[in-house]
Protein backbone atom coordinates (compact mmCIF):
# COMPACT_ATOMS: atom_id res chain seq x y z
CA UNK A 1 0.00 0.00 0.00
CA UNK A 2 1.05 3.40 -0.97
CA UNK A 3 0.06 6.67 0.66
CA UNK A 4 -1.15 7.85 -3.04
CA UNK A 5 -4.33 4.97 -2.14
CA UNK A 6 -6.01 7.82 0.04
CA UNK A 7 -9.70 6.82 -0.19
CA UNK A 8 -8.34 2.97 1.52
CA UNK A 9 -5.62 4.58 3.68
CA UNK A 10 -8.44 7.24 5.26
CA UNK A 11 -11.19 4.15 5.71
CA UNK A 12 -8.14 2.53 7.72
CA UNK A 13 -7.67 5.11 9.68
CA UNK A 14 -11.07 6.04 10.59
CA UNK A 15 -11.71 2.67 11.28
CA UNK A 16 -8.69 2.25 13.35
CA UNK A 17 -9.99 5.39 15.29
CA UNK A 18 -13.51 4.15 15.81
CA UNK A 19 -12.01 1.28 17.51
CA UNK A 20 -9.94 3.57 19.47
CA UNK A 21 -12.51 5.54 21.21
CA UNK A 22 -15.07 3.13 21.24
CA UNK A 23 -12.37 1.20 23.72
CA UNK A 24 -12.33 3.96 25.99
CA UNK A 25 -15.65 5.06 25.98
CA UNK A 26 -16.06 1.12 26.92
CA UNK A 27 -13.32 1.37 29.98
CA UNK A 28 -14.77 4.89 31.16
CA UNK A 29 -18.52 3.66 30.96
CA UNK A 30 -17.29 0.20 32.74
CA UNK A 31 -15.20 2.60 35.20
CA UNK A 32 -18.13 4.91 36.11
CA UNK A 33 -20.02 2.50 37.90
CA UNK A 34 -19.18 -1.45 37.29
CA UNK A 35 -22.63 -1.84 39.39
CA UNK A 36 -25.12 -0.29 37.35
CA UNK A 37 -26.25 -3.56 34.92
CA UNK A 38 -26.34 -0.79 31.65
CA UNK A 39 -23.06 0.60 32.32
CA UNK A 40 -21.80 -3.61 32.36
CA UNK A 41 -23.75 -4.16 29.23
CA UNK A 42 -23.34 -1.13 27.20
CA UNK A 43 -19.53 -1.64 27.60
CA UNK A 44 -19.52 -4.89 26.20
CA UNK A 45 -21.35 -3.44 23.12
CA UNK A 46 -18.61 -0.73 22.77
CA UNK A 47 -16.43 -3.17 23.35
CA UNK A 48 -17.03 -5.26 20.43
CA UNK A 49 -17.00 -2.01 18.04
CA UNK A 50 -13.94 -1.68 19.29
CA UNK A 51 -12.68 -5.17 18.63
CA UNK A 52 -14.71 -4.57 15.12
CA UNK A 53 -13.55 -1.03 14.28
CA UNK A 54 -9.79 -1.63 15.39
CA UNK A 55 -9.70 -4.94 13.52
CA UNK A 56 -11.45 -3.57 10.40
CA UNK A 57 -8.62 -1.01 9.97
CA UNK A 58 -6.17 -3.47 10.55
CA UNK A 59 -7.71 -5.83 7.27
CA UNK A 60 -7.96 -2.61 5.38
CA UNK A 61 -4.31 -1.59 5.98
CA UNK A 62 -2.64 -5.74 5.91
CA UNK A 63 0.32 -5.71 3.75
CA UNK A 64 -0.48 -8.80 2.43
CA UNK A 65 -3.71 -11.07 1.90
CA UNK A 66 -2.93 -13.59 4.74
CA UNK A 67 -2.41 -11.25 7.64
CA UNK A 68 -5.49 -9.11 6.19
CA UNK A 69 -7.73 -12.62 6.28
CA UNK A 70 -6.32 -12.92 9.89
CA UNK A 71 -7.58 -9.84 10.93
CA UNK A 72 -10.70 -10.40 9.18
CA UNK A 73 -11.33 -13.12 12.02
CA UNK A 74 -10.42 -10.47 14.70
CA UNK A 75 -13.35 -7.50 13.10
CA UNK A 76 -16.36 -10.08 12.51
CA UNK A 77 -15.79 -11.50 16.11
CA UNK A 78 -16.69 -7.87 17.34
CA UNK A 79 -19.10 -7.50 14.37
CA UNK A 80 -21.16 -10.51 15.33
CA UNK A 81 -21.58 -9.36 19.16
CA UNK A 82 -22.68 -5.95 17.97
CA UNK A 83 -26.54 -6.88 17.39
CA UNK A 84 -26.64 -9.00 20.46
CA UNK A 85 -25.68 -6.83 23.03
CA UNK A 86 -27.45 -3.96 21.53
CA UNK A 87 -30.47 -5.71 21.79
CA UNK A 88 -29.63 -6.52 25.51
CA UNK A 89 -28.17 -2.93 26.25
CA UNK A 90 -31.49 -1.51 24.76
CA UNK A 91 -34.08 -3.51 26.81
CA UNK A 92 -32.26 -2.63 30.28
CA UNK A 93 -31.78 1.22 28.97
CA UNK A 94 -35.09 1.70 27.97
CA UNK A 95 -36.18 -0.25 31.03
CA UNK A 96 -38.69 -2.25 28.58
CA UNK A 97 -37.73 -5.79 28.99
CA UNK A 98 -38.17 -8.15 25.61
CA UNK A 99 -39.12 -11.97 25.28
CA UNK A 100 -35.93 -13.60 27.15
CA UNK A 101 -36.39 -16.77 24.49
CA UNK A 102 -35.51 -14.23 21.72
CA UNK A 103 -32.47 -12.64 23.37
CA UNK A 104 -31.32 -15.97 24.03
CA UNK A 105 -31.45 -17.27 20.48
CA UNK A 106 -29.61 -13.69 19.83
CA UNK A 107 -26.85 -14.77 22.03
CA UNK A 108 -27.06 -18.10 20.35
CA UNK A 109 -26.59 -16.70 17.20
CA UNK A 110 -23.44 -14.84 18.23
CA UNK A 111 -21.89 -17.81 19.64
CA UNK A 112 -22.54 -20.27 16.65
CA UNK A 113 -21.27 -17.19 13.93
CA UNK A 114 -18.37 -16.76 16.40
CA UNK A 115 -17.11 -20.32 16.67
CA UNK A 116 -17.91 -20.70 12.49
CA UNK A 117 -15.11 -17.84 12.11
CA UNK A 118 -12.60 -19.73 14.44
CA UNK A 119 -13.14 -23.46 13.06
CA UNK A 120 -13.80 -22.81 9.60
CA UNK A 121 -13.50 -19.42 8.38
CA UNK A 122 -13.55 -20.21 4.60
CA UNK A 123 -17.91 -20.55 5.55
CA UNK A 124 -17.89 -17.01 6.19
CA UNK A 125 -14.86 -15.32 3.82
CA UNK A 126 -13.64 -17.87 1.81
CA UNK A 127 -11.07 -15.32 -0.34
CA UNK A 128 -10.07 -12.18 -0.51
CA UNK A 129 -10.77 -10.26 -3.35
CA UNK A 130 -9.84 -6.29 -4.96
CA UNK A 131 -12.73 -4.43 -4.54
CA UNK A 132 -13.03 -0.13 -5.57
CA UNK A 133 -9.68 0.79 -3.82
CA UNK A 134 -8.91 -1.51 -1.48
CA UNK A 135 -6.77 -4.11 -2.11
CA UNK A 136 -8.77 -6.99 0.37
CA UNK A 137 -12.17 -7.09 0.20
CA UNK A 138 -14.52 -10.08 1.68
CA UNK A 139 -16.28 -12.78 -0.53
CA UNK A 140 -19.15 -14.41 1.23
CA UNK A 141 -19.66 -17.63 2.67
CA UNK A 142 -22.91 -19.02 3.67
CA UNK A 143 -22.62 -18.10 7.40
CA UNK A 144 -22.42 -14.61 6.55
CA UNK A 145 -25.73 -14.42 4.52
CA UNK A 146 -26.72 -15.66 7.75
CA UNK A 147 -24.65 -12.76 10.02
CA UNK A 148 -26.53 -10.33 7.87
CA UNK A 149 -29.94 -10.61 8.28
CA UNK A 150 -28.90 -11.05 12.02
CA UNK A 151 -27.56 -7.81 12.08
CA UNK A 152 -29.91 -5.81 10.57
CA UNK A 153 -33.31 -7.58 12.23
CA UNK A 154 -31.31 -7.06 15.54
CA UNK A 155 -30.49 -3.35 15.58
CA UNK A 156 -33.35 -2.30 13.40
CA UNK A 157 -35.33 -3.60 16.10
CA UNK A 158 -33.17 -2.15 18.96
CA UNK A 159 -33.26 0.98 17.22
CA UNK A 160 -37.01 1.49 16.79
CA UNK A 161 -37.47 0.54 20.32
CA UNK A 162 -35.16 3.09 21.21
CA UNK A 163 -36.74 5.80 18.94
CA UNK A 164 -39.99 4.74 20.02
CA UNK A 165 -39.13 5.19 24.37
CA UNK A 166 -37.82 8.70 23.47
CA UNK A 167 -41.96 9.67 23.78
CA UNK A 168 -42.31 8.09 26.73
CA UNK A 169 -39.95 9.83 28.81
CA UNK A 170 -39.49 13.63 30.22
CA UNK A 171 -38.13 16.19 28.73
CA UNK A 172 -34.85 16.13 30.20
CA UNK A 173 -34.47 12.21 29.53
CA UNK A 174 -35.67 13.04 26.25
CA UNK A 175 -32.54 15.13 25.30
CA UNK A 176 -29.87 12.30 26.56
CA UNK A 177 -32.12 9.64 24.58
CA UNK A 178 -32.04 11.71 21.60
CA UNK A 179 -28.52 12.77 21.71
CA UNK A 180 -27.91 9.18 22.05
CA UNK A 181 -30.11 7.77 19.72
CA UNK A 182 -28.44 10.23 16.90
CA UNK A 183 -24.89 8.27 18.06
CA UNK A 184 -26.03 5.15 17.31
CA UNK A 185 -28.03 5.66 14.26
CA UNK A 186 -24.42 7.40 12.60
CA UNK A 187 -22.68 4.17 13.68
CA UNK A 188 -25.60 1.56 12.49
CA UNK A 189 -25.85 3.22 9.43
CA UNK A 190 -22.66 3.90 8.88
CA UNK A 191 -21.34 0.71 9.31
CA UNK A 192 -24.09 -0.87 7.25
CA UNK A 193 -22.29 1.23 3.87
CA UNK A 194 -19.87 -1.82 4.31
CA UNK A 195 -22.36 -4.35 2.93
CA UNK A 196 -22.67 -2.20 -0.28
CA UNK A 197 -19.09 -4.15 -1.67
CA UNK A 198 -20.36 -7.29 0.10
CA UNK A 199 -22.88 -7.76 -1.82
CA UNK A 200 -21.53 -6.51 -5.51
CA UNK A 201 -22.97 -3.16 -5.19
CA UNK A 202 -20.40 -0.61 -6.31
CA UNK A 203 -20.49 2.17 -3.63
CA UNK A 204 -17.39 3.15 -1.70
CA UNK A 205 -18.49 2.53 1.89
CA UNK A 206 -18.63 6.39 2.90
CA UNK A 207 -20.64 5.60 5.63
CA UNK A 208 -17.36 4.40 7.70
CA UNK A 209 -16.66 7.93 8.46
CA UNK A 210 -19.96 8.43 10.05
CA UNK A 211 -19.57 5.17 12.35
CA UNK A 212 -16.51 7.74 14.21
CA UNK A 213 -19.77 10.27 15.63
CA UNK A 214 -21.04 7.40 17.00
CA UNK A 215 -18.70 7.21 20.77
CA UNK A 216 -18.23 11.01 20.14
CA UNK A 217 -21.83 11.79 20.25
CA UNK A 218 -22.78 8.87 23.05
CA UNK A 219 -19.97 10.37 25.46
CA UNK A 220 -21.86 14.13 25.05
CA UNK A 221 -24.75 12.72 26.07
CA UNK A 222 -23.09 11.39 28.95
CA UNK A 223 -21.14 14.00 29.96
CA UNK A 224 -23.99 16.95 29.35
CA UNK A 225 -26.78 14.95 30.63
CA UNK A 226 -24.99 12.87 32.99
CA UNK A 227 -26.17 9.31 31.06
CA UNK A 228 -24.92 6.25 32.75
CA UNK A 229 -23.45 8.05 35.75
CA UNK A 230 -20.12 8.25 34.57
CA UNK A 231 -20.27 12.08 33.66
CA UNK A 232 -18.20 13.23 36.26
CA UNK A 233 -15.44 10.65 35.27
CA UNK A 234 -15.27 11.88 31.94
CA UNK A 235 -15.24 15.59 33.13
CA UNK A 236 -11.82 14.64 35.42
CA UNK A 237 -10.45 12.68 32.58
CA UNK A 238 -10.92 15.00 30.07
CA UNK A 239 -9.49 17.88 32.34
CA UNK A 240 -6.54 15.82 33.13
CA UNK A 241 -6.08 15.45 29.24
CA UNK A 242 -6.53 18.62 28.81
CA UNK A 243 -3.80 19.93 31.17
CA UNK A 244 -1.35 17.34 30.09
CA UNK A 245 -1.99 19.01 26.26
CA UNK A 246 -1.41 22.33 27.19
CA UNK A 247 1.91 21.52 28.96
CA UNK A 248 3.15 19.20 25.92
CA UNK A 249 2.27 21.99 23.85
CA UNK A 250 4.51 24.12 26.16
CA UNK A 251 6.94 21.87 26.19
CA UNK A 252 7.56 21.21 22.71
CA UNK A 253 9.76 24.37 21.86
CA UNK A 254 12.15 23.23 24.47
CA UNK A 255 14.56 20.81 22.68
CA UNK A 256 13.88 22.96 19.42
CA UNK A 257 15.58 25.85 21.47
CA UNK A 258 18.24 23.58 23.61
CA UNK A 259 19.33 22.17 20.11
CA UNK A 260 19.44 25.63 18.39
CA UNK A 261 21.05 27.29 21.39
CA UNK A 262 23.01 24.81 24.08
CA UNK A 263 24.00 21.89 21.68
CA UNK A 264 27.99 23.82 21.91
CA UNK A 265 27.51 24.52 25.64
CA UNK A 266 26.68 21.49 27.15
CA UNK A 267 29.32 19.72 24.83
CA UNK A 268 28.22 15.73 24.36
CA UNK A 269 24.77 14.33 23.35
CA UNK A 270 24.15 11.63 26.20
CA UNK A 271 24.48 15.03 28.53
CA UNK A 272 21.89 17.44 25.98
CA UNK A 273 19.54 14.51 26.34
CA UNK A 274 19.87 14.04 29.77
CA UNK A 275 19.11 17.90 30.58
CA UNK A 276 16.31 17.79 28.11
CA UNK A 277 14.46 14.85 29.83
CA UNK A 278 15.26 16.84 33.14
CA UNK A 279 12.87 19.78 31.76
CA UNK A 280 10.37 17.82 30.28
CA UNK A 281 10.09 15.91 33.29
CA UNK A 282 9.72 19.10 35.60
CA UNK A 283 7.05 20.58 33.38
CA UNK A 284 4.78 17.46 32.95
CA UNK A 285 5.03 17.03 36.38
CA UNK A 286 3.78 20.07 37.34
CA UNK A 287 0.48 18.05 35.99
CA UNK A 288 -1.42 16.72 38.85
CA UNK A 289 -0.97 19.48 40.94
CA UNK A 290 -2.31 21.88 38.56
CA UNK A 291 -5.21 19.34 38.28
CA UNK A 292 -5.56 18.96 42.26
CA UNK A 293 -5.27 23.17 42.48
CA UNK A 294 -8.54 23.36 39.73
CA UNK A 295 -10.26 20.62 41.34
CA UNK A 296 -10.46 21.68 45.19
CA UNK A 297 -10.91 25.21 44.33
CA UNK A 298 -13.72 24.80 41.09
CA UNK A 299 -17.07 23.42 41.25
CA UNK A 300 -16.84 21.37 38.70
CA UNK A 301 -16.23 17.73 40.33
CA UNK A 302 -18.90 18.50 43.62
CA UNK A 303 -21.51 15.78 42.75
CA UNK A 304 -19.54 13.02 44.18
CA UNK A 305 -18.32 14.49 47.40
CA UNK A 306 -21.54 15.75 48.26
CA UNK A 307 -23.53 12.72 48.21
CA UNK A 308 -20.67 10.99 50.44
CA UNK A 309 -21.08 14.36 52.81
CA UNK A 310 -24.97 14.15 52.79
CA UNK A 311 -25.45 10.11 53.75
CA UNK A 312 -22.28 11.33 56.32
CA UNK A 313 -24.49 13.84 57.63
CA UNK A 314 -27.24 11.46 58.48
CA UNK A 315 -26.11 9.37 60.60
CA UNK A 316 -25.60 11.28 63.47
CA UNK A 317 -28.41 13.36 62.85
CA UNK A 318 -30.07 9.46 63.25
CA UNK A 319 -28.39 9.48 66.60
CA UNK A 320 -29.72 12.84 67.87
CA UNK A 321 -32.63 12.30 67.02
CA UNK A 322 -33.09 9.20 68.85
CA UNK A 323 -32.13 10.60 72.10
CA UNK A 324 -34.22 13.28 71.67
CA UNK A 325 -37.14 10.97 71.35
CA UNK A 326 -36.00 8.71 74.79
CA UNK A 327 -35.17 12.34 76.95
CA UNK A 328 -38.53 14.40 75.84
CA UNK A 329 -41.49 12.77 78.38
CA UNK A 330 -38.80 12.50 81.07
CA UNK A 331 -36.93 16.04 80.52
CA UNK A 332 -40.40 18.21 79.81
CA UNK A 333 -41.53 17.02 83.39
CA UNK A 334 -38.83 17.77 85.36
CA UNK A 335 -37.16 21.54 83.83
CA UNK A 336 -39.02 24.81 84.37
CA UNK A 337 -40.77 26.23 81.19
CA UNK A 338 -37.88 28.37 80.41
CA UNK A 339 -35.61 25.14 79.71
CA UNK A 340 -38.69 23.35 77.69
CA UNK A 341 -38.11 25.86 75.46
CA UNK A 342 -34.79 24.94 74.64
CA UNK A 343 -35.17 21.85 74.14
CA UNK A 344 -38.42 22.22 71.72
CA UNK A 345 -35.91 24.45 69.72
CA UNK A 346 -33.33 21.21 69.19
CA UNK A 347 -35.99 19.43 68.46
CA UNK A 348 -37.52 22.08 65.72
CA UNK A 349 -33.71 22.72 64.13
CA UNK A 350 -33.23 18.94 63.80
CA UNK A 351 -36.11 18.15 62.25
CA UNK A 352 -35.13 21.26 59.63
CA UNK A 353 -32.04 19.85 59.63
CA UNK A 354 -33.51 16.54 58.88
CA UNK A 355 -35.47 17.90 55.75
CA UNK A 356 -32.13 19.65 54.34
CA UNK A 357 -30.70 16.21 54.48
CA UNK A 358 -33.15 14.49 52.64
CA UNK A 359 -33.23 17.37 49.81
CA UNK A 360 -29.83 16.94 49.34
CA UNK A 361 -30.36 12.76 49.15
CA UNK A 362 -33.07 13.36 46.76
CA UNK A 363 -30.57 15.16 44.62
CA UNK A 364 -27.47 13.53 44.87
CA UNK A 365 -28.48 10.15 46.20
CA UNK A 366 -27.06 7.48 44.04
CA UNK A 367 -29.68 5.04 45.21
CA UNK A 368 -32.85 3.80 43.64
CA UNK A 369 -34.70 4.37 47.08
CA UNK A 370 -34.39 7.85 47.44
CA UNK A 371 -36.26 8.80 44.20
CA UNK A 372 -38.82 6.30 43.90
CA UNK A 373 -42.04 6.87 43.10
CA UNK A 374 -45.53 5.45 44.68
CA UNK A 375 -48.29 6.05 42.38
CA UNK A 376 -51.91 6.73 43.19
CA UNK A 377 -55.10 8.37 42.46
CA UNK A 378 -54.61 12.22 43.56
CA UNK A 379 -56.82 15.03 43.76
CA UNK A 380 -54.38 17.81 42.43
CA UNK A 381 -56.51 20.69 43.35
CA UNK A 382 -57.54 19.34 46.44
CA UNK A 383 -54.12 19.09 47.52
CA UNK A 384 -52.92 22.66 46.06
CA UNK A 385 -55.67 24.09 48.08
CA UNK A 386 -54.64 22.33 50.99
CA UNK A 387 -50.98 23.73 51.03
CA UNK A 388 -52.55 27.17 49.85
CA UNK A 389 -54.63 26.49 53.11
CA UNK A 390 -51.32 26.04 55.36
CA UNK A 391 -49.73 29.18 54.28
CA UNK A 392 -52.16 31.79 55.24
CA UNK A 393 -50.42 32.79 58.43
CA UNK A 394 -47.19 33.34 56.56
CA UNK A 395 -49.20 35.27 53.77
CA UNK A 396 -51.30 37.56 56.72
CA UNK A 397 -48.04 38.26 58.30
CA UNK A 398 -46.34 39.51 55.35
CA UNK A 399 -49.73 41.94 54.82
CA UNK A 400 -49.68 39.88 51.01
CA UNK A 401 -53.30 37.64 49.76
CA UNK A 402 -53.22 34.17 48.66
CA UNK A 403 -55.87 33.60 45.70
CA UNK A 404 -56.74 29.95 44.53
CA UNK A 405 -58.58 29.38 41.22
CA UNK A 406 -59.74 25.96 39.99
CA UNK A 407 -61.68 24.64 36.77
CA UNK A 408 -63.02 21.35 36.07
CA UNK A 409 -62.21 18.39 38.88
CA UNK A 410 -58.47 17.34 38.52
CA UNK A 411 -57.61 13.68 39.15
CA UNK A 412 -54.06 12.09 38.52
CA UNK A 413 -52.12 9.43 38.91
CA UNK A 414 -48.80 10.38 41.11
CA UNK A 415 -46.96 10.29 43.84
CA UNK A 416 -49.11 12.23 46.46
CA UNK A 417 -45.94 13.36 48.72
CA UNK A 418 -43.37 14.08 45.81
CA UNK A 419 -46.28 16.40 44.39
CA UNK A 420 -47.12 18.25 47.68
CA UNK A 421 -43.21 18.96 47.94
CA UNK A 422 -42.97 20.64 45.00
CA UNK A 423 -46.28 22.66 44.99
CA UNK A 424 -45.42 23.44 48.61
CA UNK A 425 -41.97 24.86 46.91
CA UNK A 426 -43.24 26.79 44.41
CA UNK A 427 -46.23 28.60 46.67
CA UNK A 428 -43.69 29.12 49.64
CA UNK A 429 -41.31 30.70 47.19
CA UNK A 430 -44.08 33.01 45.81
CA UNK A 431 -44.85 34.49 49.04
CA UNK A 432 -41.16 34.52 50.24
CA UNK A 433 -40.06 36.97 47.87
CA UNK A 434 -43.47 38.62 47.80
CA UNK A 435 -43.40 41.80 50.01
CA UNK A 436 -46.85 43.68 48.48
CA UNK A 437 -49.91 42.57 46.42
CA UNK A 438 -51.15 39.09 46.03
CA UNK A 439 -50.07 35.14 44.91
CA UNK A 440 -52.18 33.36 42.50
CA UNK A 441 -52.06 29.76 42.47
CA UNK A 442 -54.22 27.96 39.17
CA UNK A 443 -55.05 24.68 38.48
CA UNK A 444 -56.71 23.28 35.07
CA UNK A 445 -56.99 21.25 32.59
CA UNK A 446 -55.03 22.12 29.57
CA UNK A 447 -54.71 19.56 26.44
CA UNK A 448 -55.06 16.49 28.15
CA UNK A 449 -52.85 17.76 30.96
CA UNK A 450 -52.54 19.03 34.14
CA UNK A 451 -51.57 22.60 34.89
CA UNK A 452 -50.91 24.22 37.87
CA UNK A 453 -49.79 27.98 37.94
CA UNK A 454 -47.75 29.86 40.71
CA UNK A 455 -48.15 33.61 40.22
CA UNK A 456 -46.77 36.16 42.05
CA UNK A 457 -46.59 40.11 41.88
CA UNK A 458 -42.40 40.20 43.85
CA UNK A 459 -39.36 40.58 42.52
CA UNK A 460 -39.62 39.33 39.29
CA UNK A 461 -36.23 37.49 37.79
CA UNK A 462 -33.78 38.85 35.19
CA UNK A 463 -33.20 37.53 31.45
CA UNK A 464 -29.46 36.27 32.45
CA UNK A 465 -30.39 34.53 35.56
CA UNK A 466 -33.63 32.35 34.04
CA UNK A 467 -31.71 29.92 32.19
CA UNK A 468 -30.43 29.00 35.72
CA UNK A 469 -33.08 29.17 37.95
CA UNK A 470 -33.40 25.57 38.30
CA UNK A 471 -29.86 24.46 38.29
CA UNK A 472 -28.74 23.67 41.98
CA UNK A 473 -27.32 25.87 44.52
CA UNK A 474 -28.22 28.72 41.90
CA UNK A 475 -29.87 31.99 43.92
CA UNK A 476 -30.47 35.56 42.49
CA UNK A 477 -28.69 38.69 43.28
CA UNK A 478 -31.88 39.75 45.14
CA UNK A 479 -31.99 41.00 48.22
CA UNK A 480 -33.88 37.67 49.44
CA UNK A 481 -30.73 35.27 47.77
CA UNK A 482 -29.70 34.28 51.50
CA UNK A 483 -33.23 33.07 52.54
CA UNK A 484 -32.94 29.30 50.65
CA UNK A 485 -30.55 27.04 50.36
CA UNK A 486 -30.74 26.82 46.46
CA UNK A 487 -32.04 23.69 45.78
CA UNK A 488 -36.15 23.65 46.24
CA UNK A 489 -36.52 24.04 42.63
CA UNK A 490 -33.83 21.51 41.50
CA UNK A 491 -36.10 19.01 43.26
CA UNK A 492 -39.66 20.19 41.89
CA UNK A 493 -37.52 19.63 38.11
CA UNK A 494 -36.50 16.53 39.41
CA UNK A 495 -39.77 14.86 40.49
CA UNK A 496 -42.02 16.63 37.89
CA UNK A 497 -40.08 14.86 35.09
CA UNK A 498 -39.68 11.83 37.25
CA UNK A 499 -43.40 11.73 36.44
CA UNK A 500 -43.02 12.59 32.39
CA UNK A 501 -44.38 16.59 33.08
CA UNK A 502 -42.76 19.62 32.48
CA UNK A 503 -41.94 22.27 34.61
CA UNK A 504 -40.71 26.14 33.51
CA UNK A 505 -41.12 29.91 34.72
CA UNK A 506 -42.33 33.30 33.10
CA UNK A 507 -40.95 36.88 33.70
CA UNK A 508 -41.19 39.70 32.88
CA UNK A 509 -37.75 41.24 34.28
CA UNK A 510 -36.47 42.14 37.78
CA UNK A 511 -39.73 44.35 39.70
CA UNK A 512 -42.41 42.48 37.41
CA UNK A 513 -42.93 39.18 39.31
CA UNK A 514 -42.99 35.89 38.30
CA UNK A 515 -44.94 32.72 37.08
CA UNK A 516 -44.06 29.18 37.80
CA UNK A 517 -45.63 26.49 36.57
CA UNK A 518 -45.90 22.88 35.93
CA UNK A 519 -48.08 20.10 33.91
CA UNK A 520 -48.38 16.50 34.52
CA UNK A 521 -49.90 14.07 32.01
CA UNK A 522 -53.15 11.89 33.44
CA UNK A 523 -51.40 8.52 32.72
CA UNK A 524 -47.69 9.47 33.26
CA UNK A 525 -45.05 8.11 31.50
CA UNK A 526 -42.61 7.51 34.36
CA UNK A 527 -38.85 7.88 34.22
CA UNK A 528 -36.62 6.23 36.73
CA UNK A 529 -34.25 8.10 37.87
Amino acid sequence: MTFSNIPELAFGLASIGTGILSLLLAIAVFLGNPNLKENRIWALTSLSVAIWGGGLGMAILSPNERISLMWNQVFYTGGVWIPTTFVWFVSVFTRKPIIRTFLFVCFGISTILMCVLWIRIEWFVPDLVPRGPFRFWDILGPAYHVFTIHFFLCMGYSCLRLFRSIKTVSVTEQKKYRWIAIGIACGVIGGSTNFFYDYNVDIYPFGQFLVFLYPVLVSWAIIKYQAMDIGVLLKKTGFLLFIYFLLIALIIPIPIFIHANLAETLGSWPLLILFEIFIIAGVLSLGPFLYALVVQRGNMFRENTLAGLTHELKSPLVAIESALDMLDDRIKTQINPKDTSYFEMIERNSIRLKMFIDDLIQIFGNNQESRSLNINKVDIAGLVQEICNSNNALVKAKGISIEFQIGDPVIVLCDEKRIAQVVSNLISNAVKFTDKGKVAVRCNNDNGRVRVEVQDSGMGIGPDEKPYIFDRFFQGRGRNRSKGTGIGLTIARMWIEAHGGEIGVDSGGVGKGSRFWFTLPHQPGLTKY
